[in-house]
């Protein structure tokens, strides 16, 4: 197996190859292993290889930082064998999930789609926007009938730990997000906030009133 990079920032997508060298044909495959699969430490695994199956090159998006072991384990019959351990590496260097503030000059019209495996099959999705020369990124949740407020907490405090501002003091969450964000969205009020270094960022409860459906997003703004 090869990776093109092993070391990139969260939500950059990272490409993965399995025989890189030698473009081995599916009956070779099949006669050495009945199916092969992608490993990632102990996050999770899936099949790159069976009968009617193949993956030879496929790319991945991580969603937090650290270091992970990826490798590749063939079966066949009752026998396993293990590909070299690949180190990558995740970072969160960015200032916002994989944006820099200042690269944002405008909506280009269209999302930008993240997918994971591990440990939940998820599927994200960002969209950039300037409101009067202020850079913003919305950060939600495609493919999804409903979007619960608690994955998004759960991975915002993943990232940064727990929230600086609550519904515990819905006043002075208010008063921090009227005071602090300079593009509130029509029908959406905060209902947790993070302050960084870099960013401002909201937990946001989006309600749709035409069709009574409420539903959750992440909005950010630089923190300048």
């Amino acid at each position: 197996m090869k990776v093109k990079q092993t070391r990139k920032n969260i939500f950059e997508r990272m490409e993965f190859e399995m025989n890189p060298n030698a473009g081995h044909s599916y009956n070779e495959l099949y006669d050495t292993y009945d199916s092969i699969e992608w490993h990632v430490d102990t996050k999770g695994k899936t099949k790159v290889f069976e009968w009617g199956h193949t993956v030879y090159s496929w790319s991945y998006n991580f969603f937090v930082p650290g270091k992970f072991d990826t490798f590749l384990i063939g079966y066949k019959d009752e026998d396993k064998f293990y590909s070299d351990t690949t180190a990558i590496e995740v970072t969160n260097y960015r200032e916002f999930l994989s944006y820099y503030w200042s690269e944002i000059k405008g909506s280009i019209g269209h999302g930008t789609g993240y997918f994971t495996m591990f440990p939940n099959m998820l599927r994200f999705t960002t969209y950039q926007d300037k409101h009067d020369d202020v850079p913003s990124v919305t950060f939600g949740i495609g493919d999804e009938d409903e979007i619960h407020e608690h994955i998004f907490l759960d991975f915002m405090k993943e990232l940064y730990s727990d929230p600086d501002y609550t519904l515990e003091d819905e006043e002075l969450l208010m008063e921090k997000y009227n005071e602090l964000f300079h593009y509130k969205k029509d029908d959406a009020s905060p209902t947790n906030m993070w302050i960084t270094s870099n960013s401002r960022i909201a937990l946001l409860k989006c309600h749709v009133e035409r069709y009574d459906y409420t539903y959750y997003e992440v909005y950010a703004e630089p923190n300048k």
